[in-house]
């Protein structure tokens, strides 16, 4: 919880940003906060298993992007285009 809160302390589009939801499908909700300097996108799981997501659909908001870094453990996540979700869990990614 710190490092998220360290996180949204020092990203202005956390903070300020626009924000673009879509509806939950197959128990996962995503939202992005974006500005004119950065994108984060909101992974959100009420899943007891894991899933998987396929991101043609957010493709507003990841035109321009092609890969992130799970902001809660600094993991690259070199193609956005699939991501694995685990269950019960948020992941917060900062798009690149």
């Amino acid at each position: 919880m710190q490092k998220l809160a360290h996180y949204r302390k020092s990203c202005p589009a956390l903070q300020t940003g626009k924000m673009t939801r879509y509806l939950p499908q197959d128990g996962i909700y995503v939202y992005f906060r974006h500005d004119e300097n950065k994108t984060v996108m909101v992974i959100l799981s009420q899943n007891e298993q894991p899933k998987a997501i396929l991101t043609k659909r957010f493709v507003e908001q990841l035109q321009g992007f092609s890969s992130g870094k799970n902001v809660l453990d600094d993991a690259v996540i070199p193609d956005i285009s699939y991501l694995k979700v685990p269950p019960m869990s948020v992941q917060v990614i900062e798009l690149q």
